[in-house]
């Protein structure tokens, strides 16, 4: 039986509130309004002592547990009397008279929200992370969300509105009719209860893990795929965007958060129509590039890979650059830089069509160009987008009617742990460059082969069944763009399993090469770039990205 049927216009009726809360945002209007509407109200001593500062009258906890705080208030709320109070049914008669008899004083709301523990565990130390976890809280809220018939749980302060809102529109001169809740509501925020209290957990669990992955000596940067996940995972995501679509029209699509409530986490849309999934692939994809190429940076992506990236201290260059690496797939792009977005700079990209522009910051001019053109989507990037990663995001996708989760590929690397297998050297300068490309190569689909040079790329291979398709397709772009790739350099996701892209490289003048190496063939692809007088390094990794 569906839920709406059974619940029809019943309301729950509100006599009295216990309330104990950390965040105190919008307490004191939301209490006053209790009080005013009659409801007899109950609070923990910090709490208490809030609400009388604000003028708003309320009786002591103790009055409804029967014990005054323990342990410097670790025990304020965990008493067999208020979740008696809380937890009985208002239809069972035999439980109505248990209560009575112990002059359990019923409750019929619980305010509650908890001690801040995802906020502070990350920075603080372990005991005061562990003084975080709140026990009393969650188990009082719990107990009223799951005895929803008959007792509102409030679990949060975006809840206070809610309910004030139904409660005036039931009875709006607060007369004689008593205070009550529509049973929907107290459903709707038993769930988020559970919601709440679900992720809450979930973060304890997380940090505990990683007290224990750190005891065993396991730093984060060094664990491999087989020991790097727990046995169980579990986590509670909220919706913070409804999206346009998902990768069709036909396709709904919505974005969740571990985060509640404020900007969502990608970062805050500052003008344009709505988002939609494929805009948020790109542009996640864009920022996360960014951030790899340090500096004041600027890349374009179409279609989840990047078709145009450059690193410049001159912002307009930098964009410049990355546009002319391929002005054709430019087109309809997502661009994301990595400073703040100028208005010359926003003036010269107002020229192209664009879907997203995403940047950290914006002068008030450049909002104003840009907003010219009513569809195209400015997105002011969240802190963290192009925040060098001190512990890799986990990545998550659905397949096989499960969930696959890796670590994103965002360890810090360095030229200096290649391995030079050619005779020839590059120069300092050279293997910057290299550098440059293979970082960009991270962020190219596979198999992807990125040409460039001076910190720009000039021809990028995405998406292709076979290493020299890949090498193919970066230089027939470069061609059409008009590149020279004379003396150009490149950087390949993989291994080549034949010589074959070796010498197409060699044939359009590439100088050097920058791959992860082992195949069976190195040696061959290394005899190659020998006979061409090119240079190799190895990286001994690859860097995939399906």
């Amino acid at each position: 039986m569906k839920a709406l049927d059974v619940l029809g216009n019943e309301r729950v009726i509100i006599k009295r509130a216990f309330i104990s809360v950390h965040d105190k945002t919008h307490l004191a209007a939301f209490a006053a309004f209790l009080s005013k509407r009659g409801i007899e109200l109950f609070a923990t001593e910090g709490t208490a002592s809030f609400l009388r500062e604000n003028s708003v009258a309320v009786r002591p906890a103790n009055e409804l547990t029967g014990f005054s705080e323990l342990l410097s208030g670790k025990v304020k709320s965990l008493s067999p009397r208020l979740h008696a109070g809380i937890l009985f049914s208002r239809a069972n008669e035999d439980e109505c008279e248990e209560i009575a008899g112990e002059s359990v004083l019923p409750v019929d709301m619980v305010v509650v929200n908890f001690y801040p523990f995802q906020e502070v565990a990350e920075t603080a130390s372990i005991a005061d992370a562990m003084s975080m976890i709140d026990i009393g809280g969650p188990a009082a809220l719990r107990g009223a969300a799951k005895n929803f018939r008959w007792v509102i749980a409030v679990p949060e302060p975006a809840a206070y509105e809610l309910v004030m809102k139904d409660v005036s529109q039931a009875d709006p001169s607060g007369g004689e009719k008593g205070t009550s809740v529509n049973l929907e509501l107290s459903l709707k925020l038993a769930a988020r209860t559970f919601e709440i209290t679900s992720s809450y957990e979930d973060a304890i669990a997380s940090y505990l893990g990683g007290l224990l992955e750190c005891s065993r000596g396991q730093r984060v940067r060094e664990r491999s795929a087989s020991t790097g996940f727990p046995d169980a995972f579990s986590m509670t995501l909220s919706k913070t965007l409804s999206l346009r679509y998902g990768e069709n029209p036909h396709q709904s699509a919505g974005l969740y958060s571990t985060s509640h409530g404020g900007d969502s986490s990608y970062g805050r849309k500052l003008h344009g129509k709505e988002l939609s999934f494929n805009n948020l692939l790109d542009l996640d994809a864009a920022a996360c590039a960014c951030r790899d190429l340090e500096g004041p940076s600027c890349v374009i992506v179409k279609h989840r890979s990047p078709c145009g990236a450059s690193r410049c201290e001159d912002l307009l260059e930098a964009y410049r650059l990355a546009r002319d690496c391929d002005p054709l797939s430019a087109f309809g792009g997502v661009i994301a830089v990595s400073r703040l977005l100028t208005q010359p700079v926003a003036s010269d990209m107002a020229k192209l069509f664009l879907e997203v522009v995403g940047a950290p910051s914006f002068e008030p001019g450049a909002i104003e160009v840009l907003s010219e053109k009513k569809n195209i989507r400015i997105v002011e990037l969240s802190p963290g987008s192009l925040e060098e990663r001190k512990i890799p995001r986990i990545l998550m996708r659905s397949g096989l009617g499960a969930i696959l989760l890796q670590e994103e590929d965002s360890l810090a690397e360095s030229p200096s742990d290649w391995q030079l297998v050619s005779k020839t050297c590059a120069t300092a300068d050279g293997r910057d460059e290299l550098f440059f490309l293979w970082r960009v190569a991270r962020h190219v689909l596979s198999n992807a082969i990125v040409i460039g040079r001076g910190n720009r790329t000039l021809g990028i291979g995405s998406g292709q069944t076979s290493r020299v398709d890949a090498v193919e397709v970066a230089l027939l772009k470069a061609r059409r763009a008009g590149h020279d790739t004379n003396g150009a350099w490149l950087a390949s996701d993989g291994f080549f399993p034949f010589r074959d892209s070796i010498d197409l490289a060699a044939k359009a003048g590439i100088r050097g090469v920058v791959q992860p190496g082992g195949s069976i063939r190195d040696q061959e692809c290394i005899r190659a770039v020998d006979e061409h007088g090119m240079s190799m390094y190895l990286t001994g990794r690859r860097c995939f990205k399906h």
